[in-house]
């Protein structure tokens, strides 16, 4: 029997049109693969969407596996429904299903809620007897200890700037827009370090750890940053902003081949971080933290969202003078997004502000999905196309290119914000 996964092109990354800018390995398809190999039995493929043409009424599998985000559902369920009608078999995972499983089991056969780890190899042995049942969910948290090492065989390397690996789950943090803490749990759990460094001996391209905070446990990421020293890789991955103060993990981090870290800083009104449940992190440390994180020669992309429910139309000067003063090398903006799953969406419905109950096209980069507090909606968008248009001006990016540590880097993120906005204005 041969099983087929396929992951869908978020064509949102750049308003629907043209390839990721910065191509990274699916590396949870590349997961569920190493498992169904070690399980037997099966032969599996990985399509990418992004790079391999693919027919879904001529498709010739058995089964086929989607792992769906929230903002890709509505299309996810279209092609699920035209496979199934070719007597196909449909497989739904991934966060969108996890957290609005009713809907999502109307367009599969079986779907899987949650991590597949622990229950893969009851689903397969049901898969190959013809007894599926609708749903699979573990009802423990799956450890990480045990999984296979994922083999990027499967898909083309040259296709990809970034290879993904990932070496923890879990957020102790409570984020209201968030929903990792609802889908994979509060607790922070690891994978063996060694298993790690056979995954990364086999890299052949600069890394992305997908770990939400590649920081989370202190002791936990001191180990994996010396282990990864002598290997003389390169990496990037996402942190919390509070690592700025950490000079030894810092030392540690660039040591190990870290040039540039994701940094959630979500916005720069203390009342807007007190509202959505984030007090970690504290705006009148920013500037020092980005500082020094540059003075540890990594780059530094800042993360923020307009459209909380403490922004006005003031809102998005005092960011622009922020950014423009802080030295941060290179900023990702976005606007208020309130996906299923999160204590944001369960709010805004509460408050009767939710401008659809289930039409996720909204969730993409230039749509609205609510009613903002103190900004119509209409103008929310304007604003933020024209605060990006502004942020991704050549002469800005030149003058926050001075700052980085790394000028490539730095330039080839900046720009693609700056394509991201062409394209949403074609």
């Amino acid at each position: 029997m041969k099983i087929t996964l396929i992951n869908l092109s978020n064509t949102d990354r750049v308003s629907g049109r043209g390839k990721p800018t910065f191509p990274l390995t699916p590396y949870s398809l590349l997961l569920l693969a190493a498992l169904i190999r070690r399980h037997g039995g099966f032969e599996v493929e990985i399509i990418d969407e992004d790079f391999d043409a693919v027919s879904f009424r001529t498709l010739d599998t058995d089964c086929v596996g989607l792992s769906v985000n929230s903002r890709i559902s509505r299309r996810a369920y279209r092609i699920a429904d035209t496979l199934r009608a070719r007597g196909i078999t449909v497989l739904l995972g991934g966060p969108h299903p996890t957290v609005v499983p009713e809907e999502a089991r109307r367009h599969c056969d079986a779907l899987v809620r949650g991590e597949a780890e622990d229950i893969i190899d009851v689903l397969l042995d049901d898969l190959e007897a013809g007894r599926l049942k609708q749903v699979y969910r573990n009802e423990h948290v799956p450890s990480l200890q045990g999984r296979p090492v994922v083999d990027h065989s499967l898909v083309n390397p040259d296709n990809y700037l970034l290879q993904a690996v990932s070496t923890t789950r879990g957020c102790p943090y409570n984020c209201e827009f968030c929903s990792v803490h609802s889908i994979y749990g509060r607790k922070i759990r690891t994978r063996p370090i060694d298993d790690v460094i056979e995954e990364v001996g086999r890299a052949t391209k600069t890394l992305f750890f997908t770990d939400d905070n590649v920081f989370a446990r202190r002791s936990y990421s001191s180990e994996l940053l010396r282990r990864l020293a002598p290997l003389r890789v390169k990496w990037g991955a996402q942190a919390c902003i509070g690592v700025g103060k950490d000079d030894e993990l810092l030392e540690l981090a660039r040591a190990s081949g870290c040039l540039m870290l994701f940094v959630g800083m979500e916005t720069v009104n203390p009342k807007n971080l007190e509202g959505i449940g984030k007090p970690q992190n504290r705006v009148d440390e920013y500037k020092a933290l980005i500082r020094n994180i540059h003075a540890h020669g990594i780059n530094i992309q800042g993360s923020f969202i307009v459209g909380l429910d403490d922004d006005d139309l003031s809102s998005f000067a005092a960011l622009e003078r922020f950014i423009d003063e802080s030295g941060i090398d290179t900023i990702h903006l976005q606007i208020l997004k309130p996906y299923p799953g999160t204590r944001l969406r369960d709010r805004l419905a509460r408050e009767g502000r939710l401008l659809s109950e289930d039409d996720w096209d909204n969730l993409s980069e230039l749509r609205i999905d609510y009613v903002p507090r103190l900004i119509a909606p209409d103008r929310l968008v304007q604003e933020y196309r024209n605060t990006l248009e502004r942020i991704t001006s050549i002469e800005r990016i030149e003058r926050r290119l001075q700052h980085a540590p790394n000028r490539e880097i730095a330039s080839m993120l900046n720009m693609s914000q700056r394509h991201k906005l062409m394209h949403a204005l074609i």
